[in-house]
């Protein structure tokens, strides 16, 4: 009896032995396992400036909006127009660049007031312009649309001579009928300066020590970018176009609060279908 006993234990413990080379499922895996599945992105431009009072409390709902979406909504602030010229002592900083203000001109956003934005430079009926208090709403509606292509943005920085080189691959997913390109952006976080307020939730008539998010400095390839294919010609499904940049950084600009954020936009109706941002360093 004893030695059946015996048997059978060893054969329970086999058994058992056996059954840890399996792990039944529902299980985490963990490793950075590419899954291949393309996360869409959303670009909302707040359009503001210094003197502007209502801008701080446009400018707070974009970075809430942000946290919100964790990484699918991207935020750029373009400094342009009235409110954001240079208007003496404690105003004297200018955040304005070349591209901001050829945009603001071209879609007219600081003529209709600031605070105003656009989001993934969408037209609605002719008009690009969306308020603040619209901005919840429209990124709602499209954050969650499949993606339609990708971006991977890699730089590579030497913090000596200031040289930022700069590899762009892109991929259309389907074919999509028009002329795409590329624009590339060089923003700078976290610039302080004065700014004007109507909020007391936020702080004073006049912050000093404002801080100045997600700041365009400038377009590296132009006001309107490149042409995603050479020539202008149509894109092939899930063929990888590659463009390559080099910038000298202004001395000016803290090289440690740099970013770079590339979208695809059709050039017909400048909407944006994808857009990434990655910092230099």
């Amino acid at each position: 009896m004893k030695t059946l006993y015996k048997i059978l234990f060893i054969c329970t413990l086999i058994i058992q032995i056996q059954s840890c080379d399996k792990i039944v499922a529902p299980y985490k895996e963990t490793g950075g396992i590419d899954t291949g599945t393309a996360t869409k992105k959303v670009l909302l431009e707040d359009y503001t400036g210094h003197t502007c009072v209502n801008c701080p409390a446009a400018g707070k709902k974009a970075i809430e909006l942000q946290d919100l979406y964790e990484g699918k909504l991207i935020v750029m602030s373009v400094h342009a127009g009235y409110f954001a010229e240079p208007a003496g002592i404690p105003f004297n900083d200018d955040f304005r660049s070349v591209a901001g203000t050829e945009w603001d001109d071209f879609f007219g956003i600081s003529t209709a007031g600031n605070p105003n934005g656009m989001i993934n430079r969408q037209n609605t009926g002719g008009d690009y312009i969306v308020s603040d208090a619209e901005w919840s709403t429209k990124i709602a509606e499209i954050i969650n649309e499949d993606a339609v292509a990708t971006i991977n943005i890699n730089t590579s920085y030497n913090p000596a001579s200031r040289k930022l080189d700069i590899e762009l691959k892109s991929k259309i997913l389907s074919s999509l009928e028009g002329n795409y390109k590329v624009q590339v952006c060089l923003v700078e976080d976290s610039l302080i300066g004065a700014q004007k307020n109507n909020d007391p939730n936020i702080g004073p008539s006049v912050i000093m020590d404002y801080v100045h998010r997600h700041v365009l400095r400038e377009a590296i390839n132009t006001s309107w970018g490149t042409d995603l294919v050479d020539g202008g010609g149509q894109a092939i499904a899930n063929t990888e176009y590659t463009h390559t940049f080099t910038q000298t950084l202004n001395i000016a600009y803290d090289d440690t609060h740099c970013m770079i954020i590339a979208w695809i936009y059709n050039a017909d109706n400048k909407g944006i279908i994808q857009v990434e941002e990655k910092k230099i360093q």
